[in-house]
């Protein structure tokens, strides 16, 4: 089912400690989209969905060990010279 209200929301949000601004854009989104789960099933308990959306944000929160670097490929980084006689032409 769906929460009466985002009041509903709000305070089951408080009660497993999920700020109000994601409790807010679960209201949103599922509201947009008519308490559906993956656009298709209808909802059957908004507080699980609640409790997944807040261990899903949790998830993403952590800070990754994984460093992550640019690759700039040979030939096209900040030194990299444009041949004699060539143009170089940006088109955005």
């Amino acid at each position: 089912g769906k929460p009466d209200d985002l009041d509903a929301v709000i305070r089951y949000g408080e009660e497993i400690g999920l700020p109000l601004t994601e409790c807010q854009k679960f209201f949103d989104h599922f509201t947009s989209n008519g308490w559906k789960v993956s656009g298709k099933a209808t909802m059957k308990d908004w507080k699980a969905a609640l409790r997944n959306w807040k261990r899903n944000g949790d998830q993403y929160a952590q800070p990754s060990t994984r460093t992550s670097r640019r690759v700039t490929p040979a030939g096209f980084g900040p030194t990299a010279k444009i041949p004699e006689g060539k143009e170089y032409r940006r088109d955005w």
